[in-house]
């Protein structure tokens, strides 16, 4: 009963510290440009890099994180890519959790752990 307890400390905690994780980078990598008309990328190829440069700036607008995550919370690929990134960290919080289980419980076992009052 002891272990399931802690396995679900461990998946509640992951699945937490994922959730912020997540969303904090979703805000922090939103923003940037927004094209607003069709950009010809084979002509874009073929110029030097500061032409290229302002055919792209005119076909495109700043955009402010807002209007990014409201643009993005519209696609199918927003959520998928959020829920993979959920996932991957979830899955390190959680493997990080148990292993640190593990090694404190050898260490108990093992009676490693100082004992209070010890110099």
């Amino acid at each position: 009963m002891k272990h399931r307890m802690q396995y679900t400390r461990a998946a509640i905690a992951s699945g937490v510290v994922a959730l912020i994780v997540t969303l904090a980078l979703l805000f922090i990598s939103s923003g940037g440009r927004l094209y607003i008309s069709e950009v010809d990328w084979s002509e874009v190829e073929s110029m030097n890099y500061d032409e290229g440069q302002q055919y792209l700036t005119k076909r495109s607008r700043e955009i402010t994180r807002w209007e990014s995550l409201k643009n993005g919370v519209t696609y199918s690929e927003f959520w998928l890519s959020a829920i993979a990134d959920w996932l991957m960290y979830f899955s390190i919080g959680f493997v990080s959790c148990l292993v640190f289980y593990r090694l404190s419980q050898s260490n108990q076992s093992l009676n490693l752990t100082p004992k209070s009052g010890a110099n």
